[in-house]
């Protein structure tokens, strides 16, 4: 998981760090000082939780806030304040919390325990180049059958839109219709995908009711989601590559916009 420290006041980011080390030894801390710095970090579509001093280059916190919260829509801005910021201006970013200048541990300790968005139990799946999914702490989750992941990649890239066995038939099986032979090989191998995230501990990835099926986007960090938000940093690892292994995923509404969206930054430069 990880972390954004943002303040230009390099005592308070080392007693931050060290806080965040003994409440979440998982966590993997990152600070800057100022705005160039945050503009220079990498990946920033990745940050699940960012403590941050409004203040801090002249009010260039709130700014980046709202830029983060843009490119890390599941990123829990906390605010740190000495009660010197117009508390309307900061409710207006939607904050997770606030934690008041002087703080000590049990203020940190009591932030993290009423984050608006789950820091932890999110698959991280990657769409550019080849399809792959992770657990947590970066461990492969594999499937018990190719064509349920199959199905996984063909749910993602619908973006949690509800879809049918007769989508599934038409554009993973690429067959006009929904024969029975064929219904009951996508119910079989729908079963499968099931049992294979609950397994893994993600019981509630998939959401499947009035025999319609979605992914629940809450639950998963993903490269595709991240650019259709708004993540020029995401965007940028984009070269062109999605679900390569899947004929069917060339010319979906997801890889359009991809695309589009890839040659409009590219048109910018």
């Amino acid at each position: 998981m990880k972390i954004l420290l943002l303040d230009d006041d390099r005592t308070v980011l080392r007693r931050l760090v060290l806080y965040l080390a003994a409440a979440l030894p998982q966590g993997e801390c990152t600070t800057a000082c100022s705005e160039e710095a945050f503009e220079a970090l990498p990946q920033r579509e990745e940050y699940r939780i960012a403590f941050i001093e409004p203040q801090m280059g002249d009010g260039a916190g709130i700014r980046l806030a709202v830029r983060l919260q843009e490119e890390a829509p599941l990123c829990n801005v906390i605010f740190m304040t000495a009660g010197r910021q117009d508390a309307a201006e900061l409710f207006q970013v939607r904050p997770s919390g606030f934690v008041k200048k002087p703080f000590n541990e049990q203020d940190i300790l009591q932030e993290l325990k009423g984050l608006r968005y789950p820091v932890t139990g999110l698959l991280r799946v990657y769409t550019f180049g080849s399809f792959v999914v992770y657990r947590e702490h970066r461990e492969l989750l594999t499937f018990s059958r190719n064509k349920s992941k199959e199905i996984f990649a063909y749910l993602i890239d619908q973006c949690g839109y509800p879809v049918t066995s007769t989508d599934i038939a038409r554009d993973v099986w690429e067959q006009d219709g929904l024969d029975q032979q064929t219904s009951k090989n996508i119910s079989k191998y729908v079963a499968f995908l099931q049992q294979d995230l609950s397994d893994a501990g993600y019981p509630d990835v998939i959401i499947k009711q009035n025999r319609s099926l979605q992914v629940n986007k809450s639950r998963i960090d993903c490269d595709l989601y991240h650019v259709l938000n708004g993540s020029t940093s995401a965007l940028e690892r984009f070269h062109g590559e999605y679900l390569q292994e899947y004929s069917w995923a060339e010319g979906t509404d997801s890889a359009r916009q991809l695309r589009s969206l890839k040659q409009e930054a590219l048109h910018r430069l």
